[in-house]
């Protein structure tokens, strides 16, 4: 998965916009609770003072903890930036994920005479992409990855094409996604085979995997009582695309720094792994779903000729 890491110096710069932000509510809220306490001059009655009561007794407090608190991550980022300093000195840097060009993210990498899954592609599909141009077949790619992203409240990214040829133990990267810079990669050399088709499916599903385990993170402001935390977060994600809160830990486990097992360390590893195994089981739904209709569905959309059937 991602690289996990630190630029210190804009950490620290993060932190500082923090106090000043925390400061600029300060006197927001000094501001405000003047006008509320003082409001008795200009209105009076049960509201009114069941209005300024929800202030001294409820929101005007929380405010004033959730400034507390912004200034305590201030500081714990400020610290964590050090820390950070400290345990860089005498290094030459870090990475992490496979070793896919990027140097963060996750890579659909296995051997040239591997199948991709354990679902074949119909022998339709497989004949009508061997037909199409180089070109046409990036087209019908990029139409996959869009329509892919769309599945899972995604915003489409655009594909970044490279060449790389299987190396002398005849292992080879199909894809790979980063979840840092949000890019999508895809081997040209692969174009010749019809699994590349499942790659799109394959890294899209860890594009997910990241934005879900993100969208579950809890925030500093969880603790108010208006906010939902996470949640109604884990509910929404099941509900609109059947993914469980357990899945969802597996994920953010695996994703964790030195989690990750790169398959140039561990080919078998890295195959078992739950972000890799998940990513799999999308290909082979995908695989065991796709049809001549649909492929042609998807030429159509990406403006391409549409194959003709058998």
């Amino acid at each position: 998965m991602a690289f996990q890491g630190m630029d210190p110096e804009q950490v620290r710069a993060t932190a500082e916009r923090m106090r000043s932000s925390g400061r600029l509510l300060a006197e927001q809220h000094d501001a405000l609770e003047g006008r509320i306490l003082g409001s008795a001059e200009i209105w009076r009655g049960e509201d009114a003072e069941r209005f300024r009561e929800t202030w001294s007794s409820a929101v005007g407090p929380q405010w004033s903890r959730a400034l507390e608190r912004l200034q305590q991550l201030a500081e714990t980022a400020e610290q964590d930036a050090e820390e950070q300093d400290a345990a860089s000195e005498g290094e030459d840097g870090a990475g992490g994920g496979a070793d896919d060009g990027t140097g963060d993210g996750s890579a659909s990498v296995r051997m040239l005479d591997d199948d991709a899954g354990d679902v074949p592609l119909d022998p339709e599909v497989q004949d009508a992409w061997r037909v199409m141009t180089p070109e046409q077949k990036q087209a019908v790619l990029q139409e996959m990855v869009d329509q892919e992203f769309e599945r899972y409240g995604m915003e489409p990214v655009d594909i970044t094409f490279f060449y790389e040829e299987p190396d002398e133990d005849g292992m080879v990267t199909y894809g790979s996604w980063s979840d840092d810079s949000g890019e999508l990669r895809m081997n040209e050399y692969m174009l010749y085979s019809p699994d590349l088709a499942l790659t799109t499916v394959h890294e899209v599903r860890h594009a997910a995997q990241h934005e879900f385990v993100e969208q579950t993170e809890g925030g500093m402001w969880d603790w108010l009582p208006w906010v939902d935390g996470p949640e109604a977060d884990y509910e929404r994600i099941e509900e609109e695309h059947g993914i469980t809160r357990e899945e969802i830990e597996a994920w953010r486990e695996n994703s964790e720094p030195g989690n990750y097992i790169d398959p140039d360390d561990d080919y078998e590893g890295y195959r078992a792994q739950p972000v890799e195994v998940d990513a799999r089981e999308r290909e082979d739904e995908f695989a065991g779903d796709l049809t001549l209709e649909d492929l042609q569905q998807y030429q159509r959309d990406a403006g391409i000729p549409v194959s003709e059937g058998p």
